[in-house]
């Protein structure tokens, strides 16, 4: 190993970094579709941030970015504080949470000085694998008890309730109807979010947060932002509107599809085990009360 250089990375080497993550997608793909989405550029919009990147020589062996909403997200298997360092200077802007591999999570809570600060979410997600040609479609959807379509403009004030909702239960996050409303709009429009309807009513709702294709266009997405009403819970609507937007992503060419849940959340667990997912490893999740300037 030669002497490890610790920079911020600029328009144009996106396919370095690019190369360097394809080898980590399982735990990298909010940062690869992001980039991907709007490269190494940064000017405070939506999927945009501030990249550090650590070389060896030619190559990198680390990532952290700063995202637009404060999030830090890693790929960092190595020289993780020059890295969080490096990126913070560089975006002037406090941090709200941190993503990533279990182990590096935990190591940037030290780093930060967070491991004895009350945090408003800090929990392990289980994460979970399945290719696409072993999905296990339930039987509410292949006889025809529901429905799975692409939600539409008309949907947008339920959806916007529901994700107010959904990020209330599972992140104890306070989003505002404004804020909601933009990133629903944005799906929509991204084609990203699917719904499920039983007798005309639509009582679950599944997004695909993140898309990843590769050089041949064979894709792999990342489940996020399922939900169903509580009173409409445990007659499979959940399990039937993931499985339709995987269907749908199939018939794209996508060939994988990546998504974590809380280790506590035992039916989603069972849902996610039903379509033919397999657990495969752990992510980290924590959020602050307060954004915090290091």
């Amino acid at each position: 190993m030669g002497e490890i250089l610790v920079r911020i990375l600029v328009k144009g080497e996106e396919a370095i970094v690019e190369e360097f993550l394809l080898t980590r997608l399982d735990y990298s793909m909010i940062l690869f579709n992001n980039i991907q989405a709007r490269g190494l550029s940064y000017r405070g919009q939506r999927y945009e941030g501030i990249y550090a990147g650590a070389f060896d020589g030619p190559d990198l062996v680390g990532l952290v970015a700063h995202y637009w909403n404060n999030n830090l997200i890693f790929q960092a298997p190595t020289h993780l504080e020059a890295l969080i360092r490096t990126a913070i200077r560089a975006s002037c802007r406090p941090v709200g949470g941190l993503l990533g591999p279990e182990e590096q999570v935990q190591l940037a809570k030290d780093i930060l000085g967070l491991s004895a600060v009350d945090l408003r979410y800090d929990d392990v997600e289980k994460l979970y694998s399945l290719n696409l040609n072993d999905l296990i479609v339930p039987g509410i959807l292949t006889t025809g008890q529901v429905r799975g379509r692409l939600a539409n403009h008309n949907d947008i004030d339920l959806l916007v309730d529901w994700r107010i909702a959904y990020l209330k239960e599972t992140l104890d996050e306070q989003e505002t109807p404004e804020s909601s409303t933009q990133a629903i709009r944005g799906y929509i429009a991204e084609g990203r979010t699917w719904v499920i309807e039983y007798s005309g009513e639509i009582v679950a709702t599944s997004s695909l947060n993140a898309s990843v294709y590769n050089s041949t266009g064979a894709g792999i997405v990342q489940v996020g932002g399922v939900w169903t009403p509580p009173a409409m819970r445990r007659q499979g609507y959940g399990r039937a509107v993931v499985a339709t937007s995987l269907v749908d992503a199939r018939n794209n060419d996508v060939r994988k599809a990546i998504l974590f849940t809380n280790e506590s959340n035992i039916g989603a667990q069972k849902a996610y085990l039903a379509l033919g997912f397999r657990h495969i490893g752990a992510y980290h999740l924590t959020f602050l009360h307060k954004h915090m300037t290091p």
